[in-house]
């Protein structure tokens, strides 16, 4: 899949370092990959993601977009699990 300069790009990498950054305050070790047409290490990708080489965080847009859009409405659901009450409600 080629993420290059799209979207997704983006939010792939802003989630590895979402993921390397909670690994490090966990206290776990991590190493930052990068996959292409081979798999390679990312340099410093044992540091914190501000200071893997190659790798640009800036992110031009905001965060309006996810905040105009609006959840699906949740709906309720019986449970075919059992024959007791279950949600608030007797299931048969």
């Amino acid at each position: 899949m080629a993420l290059e300069g799209s979207a997704k790009e983006g939010a792939t990498l802003a989630l590895a370092g979402f993921l390397a950054s909670a690994a490090a305050n966990a206290g776990t070790p991590h190493a930052a990959w990068m996959l292409g047409e081979a798999l390679r290490p990312i340099g410093n990708g044992t540091r914190a993601p501000s200071s893997w080489e190659d790798i640009d965080f800036v992110h031009r847009g905001g965060p309006a977009g996810a905040f105009t859009h609006a959840a699906p409405g949740w709906r309720r659901a019986a449970c075919a699990c059992c024959s007791a009450i279950c949600c608030g409600r007797a299931i048969r």
